[in-house]
C-alpha cells in the first residue's frame, strides 16, 4: 500500500516544465502540460506499432531455375511482387499455341464442290447445241459448283496466309506473364486476326464484284448473258 501511494504521489507531483514562477496556477498549468505530453507520447507510440505491425517488412529471394509448380505456387503466394526474368523475351505465337483451327462453310467440304461431282455435271461437249439449255440447270450446275470451288479457295488461301502471319506473330516479354495475362493477350490477337482475315476476304469479294460490273465477262456456256438475234427492217426495206 506504502508503494501505491508513493507511486501516486510521485505522479502527482510530476512536472517536466517546472520553471522558476511558483505560483500555484503556474505550477497546476505545468503539471497538466506534462499530463498532456505524456497522453501525446503514448498515443505516438501505440500509432507507430500499429503502423508497424500493418506492414510487412519485404525481402528479396531469388529461386534458381524454378520448375512450372514451384512458379505457379509463388505466383498465387506473391503475385504483386514476384517477378521472374525471361530467357528469351522473344517468342512466337507458334511455340505456345498448340492449334488454332478455323471452320469454313460446310460447302466447302460437301460433294458439291469436288472433282467427281464437278466431271459429273461436265460431261457434256459444249459444242453440242442439243445440251444448250439455258433454264437447265444439269447444263448451267457446273458453273455454280465451278464457283462455289473457286470461293472456298479463296477464302482458304486468305485464311492460310493469315493464319501463316498469326502464327509468325511475337509476344514481346521481358518478364514471365501471368496465365491470366497470356490469356487475354492471345484473345486479343485472335480478335484482331478474326477481323482482319475477315476484311480480307470482303475486300477480294468487292475486287470480284467490282470486275464483274466495271468489265462483266461472257461465260463458257453463255449463262450469265442470253443473246438473241433478230432482223431489223427499215423503211427503205434494208434487212439487217
Amino acid at each position: 500500500m506504502t508503494y501505491w501511494t508513493s507511486l501516486k504521489e510521485k505522479l502527482q507531483s510530476l512536472n517536466l516544465f517546472e520553471n522558476e514562477k511558483k505560483e500555484r496556477d503556474s505550477i497546476n498549468i505545468q503539471k497538466i502540460s506534462t499530463y498532456i505530453f505524456f497522453v501525446l507520447l503514448l498515443l505516438s507510440i501505440l500509432a507507430l506499432l500499429i503502423y508497424t505491425s500493418q506492414n510487412s517488412i519485404s525481402k528479396i529471394a531469388k529461386v534458381e531455375r524454378p520448375d512450372f509448380a514451384l512458379y505457379q505456387y509463388l505466383q498465387f503466394k506473391y503475385p504483386n511482387t514476384l517477378v521472374c526474368p525471361c530467357t528469351n523475351i522473344l517468342n512466337e505465337y507458334n511455340k505456345f499455341i498448340v492449334s488454332f483451327t478455323p471452320k469454313f462453310n460446310q460447302i466447302c467440304s460437301s460433294d458439291f464442290v469436288k472433282d467427281e461431282s464437278l466431271n459429273y455435271v461436265n460431261y457434256r461437249p459444249f459444242n453440242n447445241k442439243k445440251y444448250k439449255k439455258y433454264n437447265d440447270f444439269r447444263y448451267i450446275g457446273y458453273s455454280f459448283f465451278e464457283m462455289l470451288k473457286t470461293l472456298c479457295n479463296i477464302a482458304s488461301q486468305i485464311i492460310n496466309d493469315q493464319l501463316v502471319e498469326f502464327y509468325s506473330t511475337t509476344l514481346l516479354s521481358e518478364t514471365v506473364y501471368s496465365l491470366s495475362s497470356v490469356n487475354a493477350t492471345i484473345n486479343a490477337a485472335r480478335d484482331v486476326f478474326i477481323a482482319t482475315t475477315e476484311n480480307q476476304l470482303l475486300l477480294a469479294l468487292h475486287i470480284l464484284s467490282d470486275i464483274e460490273e466495271g468489265s462483266p465477262a461472257i461465260n463458257q456456256l453463255n449463262s450469265n448473258y442470253i443473246i438473241d438475234t433478230f432482223y431489223v427492217t427499215y423503211d427503205n426495206g434494208t434487212n439487217y
